[in-house]
C-alpha cells in the first residue's frame, strides 16, 4: 500500500508494484523471507524467474521430445535458470535450518523441516527445494496476472469498483485493514474475483494431460495413452453458463438472496478432481486480501488524457495484459 501510495497519484504501471506484495506474502509463509523493493539480490531473482516462466512455455522440446538431441539456445538458457533457482533454494533451505527452533516452528519450511527429521515425511533437501520452487512459481505469478487483469477491469468498469468501495466501506470500515476473515461477509468481492478469473483467463490452456487407463469422458471414449488438453478459454466465454459472456457481471455468482455460488465445472480454473491445486484457498485468500486493501485506500483511473488500455495479452504459459499504466487515487 506504501508503494501505491508513493506515486502520489500520478500515472504508474502496476505490475512490479503488486509482484512485489505476492512475492513478500509467499516469501513469508515459506519460509521467512522479506525482500525489500530495491533489493539486487529480488531483481536478480524476479527477473530469472519471469525468464524461466516464459521460456518453460513455449519450447518446441515439450510439444516435440525427439527434438531432445538438438540442444537449443533457448534450451541451454532455461537449464541455466533452472540452476540458478535451484542454487537459491539450496541457500536459502541451508541457512534456514541453522536457525530451526523445533518447539516453536516460523513457517512452512520449519514444518518440512521437523517432519522430515522426525521421520513422518521422507524427502530429501532436494524434494523440499523442489517444493518451494513449486509452491513459488505456482503461486506469485497467477495471483499477480489476475490481480493486473482486475485493476484493468475495474478501472473498464467504474460502477463495479464502487460497488466494491460501498461494500468494504459498509463492512470494515476505515479504522482498520480488510482481513480474510471479512470474505464471509464481502460477497459482492468475492463474486468479483471469479468474473476477473473468467475475464482474464490467464491460463487459457493448461498442462498436458494423458488418460492412464481406458476410460470415458462424458459420452466419449477415451483410449489409454490419450493426450488431454482443456481449453479454459473457450469454457470461459461459452453463453450457455456465461450469457453475454463479453461483458463484465460479478452477479452471475450470486444468487437471488445474494450468496455467492462458485461456478465450479463451468470454468474449471483450478483444475478438478484428484490434480485440483492445492493452492486454490491460499490464492483466492491473498487476491482478497489485496484486493480489499487496495479498494479502502484507493481509486483507480486512467490517466489523464489516456482513453483506453493497450488491447492485447502477453506470450507465455501465465497470460498477462499488455503493460499499462493507471493512476490511484487516495480516498481516505
Amino acid at each position: 500500500m506504501k508503494d501505491v501510495a508513493s506515486e502520489h497519484g500520478k500515472p504508474f504501471e502496476p505490475h512490479h508494484v503488486i509482484e512485489f506484495c505476492y512475492v513478500n506474502i509467499i516469501g513469508m509463509w515459506l519460509y521467512g523471507k522479506i525482500f525489500q523493493q530495491r533489493d539486487e539480490q529480488y531483481l536478480k531473482w524476479a527477473a530469472t524467474f519471469a525468464r524461466r516462466l516464459e521460456l518453460g512455455s513455449c519450447l518446441l522440446v515439450d510439444w516435440f521430445p525427439s527434438l531432445a538431441c538438438v540442444t537449443s539456445a533457448e534450451v541451454r538458457e532455461l537449464k541455466g535458470h533452472v540452476q540458478t533457482m535451484t542454487d537459491w533454494h539450496t541457500k536459502v533451505v541451508e541457512e534456514h535450518r541453522q536457525t530451526l527452533n523445533e518447539s516453536s516452528p516460523r513457517d512452512f519450511l520449519d514444518h518440512l523441516f521437523i517432519q522430515q527429521q522426525t521421520g513422518k515425511l521422507m524427502v530429501s533437501d532436494a524434494d523440499i527445494c523442489c517444493v518451494l520452487d513449486d509452491l513459488q512459481s505456482n503461486g506469485f505469478d497467477t495471483v499477480t496476472a489476475t490481480t493486473v487483469w482486475g485493476i484493468q477491469l475495474l478501472v473498464q468498469n467504474p460502477d463495479v469498483q464502487k460497488k466494491l468501495q460501498a461494500e468494504i466501506d459498509e463492512v470494515v470500515g476505515s479504522g482498520r485493514a480488510p482481513t480474510t476473515k471479512d470474505r464471509r461477509n464481502m460477497p459482492y468481492l468475492e463474486a468479483t474475483l471469479w468474473e476477473i478469473q473468467r475475464v482474464g483467463t490467464i491460463v487459457p490452456m493448461p498442462g498436458i494431460r494423458g488418460a492412464l487407463s481406458d476410460t470415458t469422458l462424458g459420452s466419449f471414449d477415451v483410449p489409454k495413452d490419450t493426450i488431454l488438453l482443456i481449453n479454459h478459454a473457450k469454457m470461459a466465454m461459452n453463453p450457455i453458463n456465461f450469457p453475454q459472456p463479453q461483458k463484465f457481471d460479478p452477479t452471475r455468482y450470486l444468487d437471488e438472496n445474494g450468496v455467492v455460488v462458485a461456478p465450479d465445472k463451468k470454468m474449471m480454473l483450478f483444475g478438478n478432481g484428484f490434480r485440483k491445486c492445492p493452492g486454490m484457498q491460499l490464492a483466492r485468500d491473498m487476491m482478497f486480501t489485496v484486493m480489499a486493501n487496495l479498494l479502502q485506500r484507493f481509486t483507480f483511473q486512467l490517466p489523464e488524457g489516456v482513453t483506453a488500455f493497450p488491447v492485447g495479452k502477453t506470450v507465455g504459459l501465465i497470460q498477462h495484459p499488455l503493460p499499462y499504466k493507471i493512476t490511484a487515487i487516495p480516498r481516505l
